[in-house]
């Protein structure tokens, strides 16, 4: 009865907030709506940028309804919505896309630090066989910050200071507000 509830009221921008308020609740350092340089000489947007003890986490944002089939390796996926059929590029592949424009900025193999991309999917949409690999629903976004806990190392704090001069974005989480510094606790 609750879900039935929340599909009637349920809209992108309150789904959206939830998310938000989920990535501000975890206190790890966080920005949104991040510009950077792509790969071709333009510039690209990230929804949210993370870090985390294990480097530096992309998630893009997405609201669905329907039905959704597709995988990580797929060109396409389809989104069936009643009798309706929808066919659309495999967002994941725009998310490694900018994974890779993000590491060309910040030389994170060079320097050390992983740089991963996830898709959020907000909103009513069931995936037919389960969430592909790379892809969160609200609850699995939840349980995943719960488990980013731990030292954040100086090296990924230093990039993560240097990458905050060299792009646009706005700043919600952006200092480390839990002080877990691996270089402090040595």
């Amino acid at each position: 009865m609750l879900q039935w509830a929340k599909n009637r009221v349920d809209t992108p921008a309150k789904s959206q907030q939830r998310c938000i308020d989920m990535l501000r609740a975890s206190a790890l350092p966080y920005v949104r709506d991040v510009t950077i340089p792509d790969l071709i000489g333009g510039y690209t947007q990230i929804d949210h940028l993370l870090l985390t003890p294990t480097g530096l986490v992309m998630l893009e944002w997405q609201y669905f309804s329907g039905v959704l089939h597709g995988s990580a390796h797929a060109q396409e996926w389809t989104r069936f919505e009643g009798k309706e059929r929808y066919d659309f590029p495999n967002p994941l592949r725009h998310v490694q896309q900018l994974a890779a424009s993000l590491d060309a900025l910040v030389l994170g193999s060079k320097v050390g630090v992983t740089i991963e991309g996830f898709l959020v999917l907000s909103g009513t949409a069931k995936f037919a066989k389960g969430l592909p690999q790379g892809v969160f629903d609200e609850a699995a976004l939840r349980v995943w910050l719960a488990s980013q806990t731990g030292n954040i190392p100086a090296r990924q704090q230093a990039v993560w200071n240097v990458l905050l001069t060299r792009v646009a974005c706005e700043p919600v989480n952006s200092l480390l507000t839990r002080q877990v510094y691996a270089a402090d606790t040595a």
